[in-house]
């Protein structure tokens, strides 16, 4: 039996913490292709009585069992959420070789994130003196 597929913001309302680290796919991929969700920013109207769910999606591609380019932080978003149905996929079903891609790609990414976060912070830091220093008339000194 088929699971039931539907639109990918409907799709992530009904799991658990809107879809986070879930594995999706659209209806018409290759079962060993699909996304692992890393945001969702999801919108809920009630129209005429009814619930209607929409909103965006970001996430890791995996094609094939391959972590795809580009690995950036956010993560690229998902095209197409309202347009193709969506399933998830069960990551038990997934063979060894798929599992190690997605379990390794969790810590590239993290790896990333961290490292995003480091020049974030060195960058606000320089904004900050760059900023005393024209209130102030200082020279800018340099950070090493």
């Amino acid at each position: 039996m088929k699971p039931p597929a539907f639109k990918l913001p409907v799709l992530l309302a009904q799991l658990p913490k809107s879809g986070l680290n879930a594995l999706v796919r659209p209806v018409k991929w290759p079962a060993n292709s699909f996304y692992k969700v890393s945001h969702t920013d999801l919108k809920f109207r009630e129209t005429e009585g009814k619930i209607n769910v929409g909103g965006k999606a970001w996430g890791q591609l995996f094609w094939r069992g391959k972590l795809m380019e580009p690995t950036s932080v956010p993560a690229p978003r998902i095209r197409g959420c309202l347009k193709n149905q969506f399933v998830t996929v069960n990551y038990s079903t997934l063979n060894a070789a798929e599992k190690a891609e997605v379990d390794g790609a969790a810590a590239v990414l993290e790896a990333q994130r961290e490292a995003w976060a480091a020049s974030a912070i060195e960058r606000a830091q320089e904004s900050a003196l760059r900023r005393q220093a024209a209130r102030t008339g200082a020279p800018v000194r340099a950070t090493a």
